[in-house]
């Protein structure tokens, strides 16, 4: 917590004023979190200090988080935020199709920076461009380098001289666990072909919740599991009215991600770059 508030005060987060008399606090609260190893065990203790913006009520129905703040806001104590703004990142040049990608290309090197929150992969052929941008984010932020990437946001990277392998292993086996699936019998193919999905007569889900939260959670998991991105992408489209059958289509993607939950995309370190497609024969 210490180390928080140092950060937080070294970023000129806030304004220590004097409380005055016709202003409401608003509240703040310490939030605590484990950062995990691959391995799953603890890495360290994380802590954030959030503000209770929920205790406002007013214009709450037309409120947007990522809106410009035209009113003073007086808090017990504020929340530290950090943000990039495009175009601005050491030269770096904001994605257009995704806001927390940056890139910036030269003759002779191509590297990228990929932000969320307060985690950072760079990625690059150019050692000196990776060092730069490490060195002036370390001293405008004091950022810790934990060295080559073995796990970000669910991803494992698993490298060696001859290829580079990301897959969602643990992701997997904790959303199976908390399916209740993690013993369950695999399945050998993703999508019954017997089963036809659509709107059917089959009996409507009672907690539509709990299925909306499962097709969200494979939709991150075919980042890297290509063979579930069809039945995944099938699946979501009875998010408003599911049904049991819908369900157990559900279930049985779960159990053939349970027989092969370390299936991930495999990067040679030397390729033809071609392009290689396949087809069915009719």
């Amino acid at each position: 917590m210490d180390q928080k508030l140092e950060a937080l005060a070294r970023n000129n987060t806030w304004v220590l004023v004097d409380k005055l008399p016709d202003k409401n606090l608003i509240g703040y609260k310490w939030v605590y979190k484990f950062k995990h190893k691959q391995d799953g065990t603890v890495e360290r203790h994380k802590t954030r200090l959030v503000v209770k913006g929920y205790t406002q009520i007013e214009d709450v129905d037309n409120a947007f988080i990522h809106a410009n703040l035209e009113e003073e806001i007086y808090m017990a104590l504020p929340q530290g935020l950090l943000t990039f703004k495009p175009n601005q990142v050491l030269g770096y040049s904001q994605s257009q199709a995704d806001n927390t990608l940056y890139t910036k290309k030269t003759e002779k090197s191509f590297t990228t920076l990929l932000l969320y929150v307060d985690d950072v992969l760079l990625i690059g052929n150019d050692i000196f461009e990776i060092n730069k941008v490490k060195q002036s984010l370390h001293a405008q932020f004091h950022i810790k380098d934990l060295g080559e990437a073995k796990f970000f946001l669910g991803l494992e990277i698993t490298r060696s001289c001859k290829h580079i392998v990301v897959n969602q292993r643990k992701y997997s086996l904790k959303l199976l666990s908390d399916s209740g699936l993690l013993y369950c019998k695999a399945a050998t193919t993703p999508m019954d072909n017997s089963v036809r999905l659509g709107a059917t007569t089959s009996k409507p889900l009672s907690d539509i919740n709990s299925y909306r939260r499962l097709i969200g959670r494979l939709l991150y998991l075919t980042t890297t599991r290509l063979d579930i991105a069809f039945v995944v992408n099938q699946l979501s489209q009875f998010l408003s009215a599911p049904t049991n059958q819908h369900q157990a289509a559900v279930h049985n993607v779960l159990r053939y991600i349970k027989g092969s939950p370390r299936c991930g995309l495999f990067y040679p370190s030397s390729n033809t770059h071609k392009l290689t497609t396949y087809n069915d024969s009719n």
